[in-house]
């Protein structure tokens, strides 16, 4: 069954299929699918084992790079850094170093690196089997249908520090309350619970041209990116502080929660057999938290009180300086404990829709349906973060901070909690109008009239109607096709509009924003008022002209169809930043500052190879090829955003 729902598109709306539940006997229907993800392997990358990194190390050496005195006040460190920490270890027990200090002994260790050749791959990745259950029951009567289903997904974890857990439920009833009222009632609810390795955001260097990030330690990115000549077992340097991979994958993670809950309700009306007139309406509430833990003994908490000595002091930056004693070595203000850092977000959503729709059929011959309609739609967005410091995992989770801890935070123009809340109103008014003759020749037309807040002011910014027209002819419902029985479809098709997005647009008056000013002592600090962004009250819509045509071809009762579209796409008015001369007080802002066309063409072919009651087995294959060029581009975009890594 068929149900017209409130997505918004902007060429039209949008009709989704949905289950329903059926009058008759109650159906109980279980489908399980399972995926197995095996570990990735160095015979896919081109990357040096153990002995080619040796022989670059050693050549590293020669040439004096690597040497005692360097390495071991070094920030980072592996294989040469241990070896000469274990130079000047001295066990008391034993009464000697952990190595003895002679070549042949140095030769020896790093032989053992030599030959180690650590698949990190085996070492950090297992082989995992993904699965996904559901249950759906169906049940109705003459009056009264219903269709609820419950499904459970579950994944292990392509490591061991991640895995996702998703449980849904959604149902659907339908109530005929008389011959020409009928009301619907649907409920969707979705729970994840997800575990990943902690990471934090990723900050670029534009001076240098790099992308660096703190305490990075996703295992795909570490086994690309780290010697084979390292101990998986052995404890090495990172951030003036000791590191294993191994433990950071107990010790540093990050756990999100996701609730996502809708409820809608819909009801039409039919005064006539040929008009329906109806009205939906629904509510949804997303939550989504995520709990950074850094534990105790992770490295990131090590090196916020990594002070073995003047040197590694004075160089390692999560040390405090104080501002008021400028002479003075840097201190460590987290003696103990770990961070607890949580962040939320969260949507309410409301969202209503109205149509009166006109649907007359003529005999045999011709079909009639117009349908107009409004919806209107708003959302509530929220965010919120508190940074926890010294929490002790280890003791109970009893907090101990140091209040230099959270002044080092302040002077370095960081805030240590904080919240924000942004707001979406949308209104739009529509119709459609489509006419068919004896099912061969199909036209339809559609046009919209939308608003939003995230656009300018104007009312020829935030404003824009869109088109479109499409038609089709089957041919297969043409008299002459009689004398070719196996063909049972072919059509041709083909549409040509107006669409739109908003694309990254956010409100398009002036933002004004309060924040504390940035110095370096506490006493001097203020509020202050800033111009996040000017008014830009003609920006507007994203617009795309767009051109589709197609064939649909089916053999034998459609056990082979085919299916071919080529499209043609001009977009203009795209929106992105532009470099500005600054003399309105603003270097960079949004402007619909671009223009790209594309064009492809994707083609599809399905074949049922065997259908019977028991067994189906079918074959699908697609391919498809897309060209964009940018025609139009007002911008001066910066090295460092043309080599990121998502592109540009």
């Amino acid at each position: 069954a068929t149900a017209l729902y409130g997505a918004r598109a902007m060429n039209g709306v949008v009709v989704i299929t949905t289950k329903k539940g059926k009058t008759g006997v109650t159906k109980v229907n279980y489908t399980g699918e399972f995926t197995a993800r095996m570990k990735p392997s160095y015979e896919t990358y081109n990357i040096m084992n153990s002995q080619d990194q040796m022989s670059v190390d050693l050549e590293l050496q020669q040439k004096g790079y690597l040497n005692h005195a360097t390495i071991s006040r070094a920030k980072n460190g592996g294989v040469f850094f241990k070896m000469y920490d274990l130079i000047n270890t001295y066990n008391s027990t034993t009464k000697a170093f952990g190595l003895i200090n002679t070549p042949e002994a140095r030769a020896a260790y790093l032989q053992q690196a030599e030959l180690r050749n650590t698949d990190w791959f085996d070492v950090l990745f297992r082989n995992t089997l993904q699965q996904n259950h559901s249950i759906s029951i169906t049940s109705g009567t003459d009056k009264a249908k219903n269709y609820t289903s419950f499904s459970f997904y579950n994944d292990p974890g392509w490591t061991s520090s991640d895995k996702v857990k998703r449980f849904t439920f959604n149902t659907n009833s339908t109530f005929d309350l008389t011959k020409k009222l009928t009301m619907g009632i649907s409920a969707n609810a979705s729970v994840r619970l997800q575990s990943a390795p902690g990471t934090l955001d990723r900050t670029a260097n534009v001076v240098e041209g790099e992308f660096n990030r703190d305490f990075d330690i996703n295992p795909f990115s570490y086994a690309l990116n780290t010697g084979r000549t390292l101990d998986p077992h052995t404890t090495y340097r990172m951030n003036y502080a000791d590191f294993s991979l191994l433990n950071e994958m107990s010790n540093n993670r990050i756990d999100l929660d996701m609730m996502d809950v809708k409820f809608q309700g819909d009801i039409s009306y039919k005064p006539i057999k040929e008009v329906e007139i109806a009205a939906l309406g629904a509510f949804r509430y997303v939550s989504n938290s995520q709990q950074h833990k850094i534990m105790d003994n992770s490295n990131m908490a090590l090196a916020y009180r990594a002070a073995g000595d003047a040197t590694t002091a004075g160089a390692n930056n999560f040390l405090y300086h104080d501002p008021d004693n400028v002479d003075a070595l840097p201190e460590v203000v987290m003696p103990v404990g770990g961070f607890f850092n949580k962040e939320g977000n969260k949507l309410l959503n409301y969202y209503f829709r109205s149509t009166i729709n006109y649907n007359k059929i003529f005999g045999d011959t011709h079909a009639l349906n117009g349908l107009v309609g409004q919806e209107v739609k708003y959302a509530d967005r929220q965010n919120t973060f508190d940074k926890g410091v010294g929490y002790q995992y280890e003791n109970g989770g009893v907090p101990y901070v140091d209040y230099r801890m959270l002044r080092q935070m302040i002077e370095g123009g960081d805030n240590y909690y904080g919240m924000s809340e942004l707001y979406d109103r949308f209104v739009a008014v529509f119709g459609t109008a489509s006419y068919s003759y004896k099912g061969t020749y199909v036209v339809n037309a559609t046009a919209r009239y939308d608003g939003s807040n995230r656009l300018g002011r104007s009312r020829a910014a935030r404003w824009l109607p869109t088109w479109n027209l499409s038609g089709s002819w089957n041919i297969a419902n043409e008299p002459y096709m009689l004398d070719f029985p196996a063909i049972s479809t072919l059509s041709l098709r083909g549409t040509y509009g107006l669409v739109a997005s908003m694309g990254p647009a956010t409100n398009a008056l002036a933002i004004f924003r309060n924040e504390v000013t940035y110095r370096p002592f506490t006493a001097e600090k203020e509020n202050k008022i800033f111009i996040e962004s000017l008014e830009n009250s003609e920006l507007t819509w994203e617009k795309q002209h767009e051109l589709n045509v197609g064939v649909d071809f089916g053999l034998f009762k459609n056990r082979i169809s085919l299916s071919l579209d080529a499209y043609q796409r001009n977009g203009f008015d795209l929106i992105g930043t532009v470099r500005t001369s600054g003399i309105g007080g603003e270097l960079t802002k949004f402007a619909n500052y671009a223009n790209m066309k594309s064009h492809g063409v994707e083609f599809t072919l399905n074949t049922k190879n065997i259908s019977t009651k028991d067994f189906t087995w079918s074959t699908n294959i697609t391919f498809s090829y897309n060209t964009n060029e940018i025609t139009k581009l007002k911008s001066k975009p910066r090295i460092i955003d043309m080599v990121s890594a998502e592109g540009a």
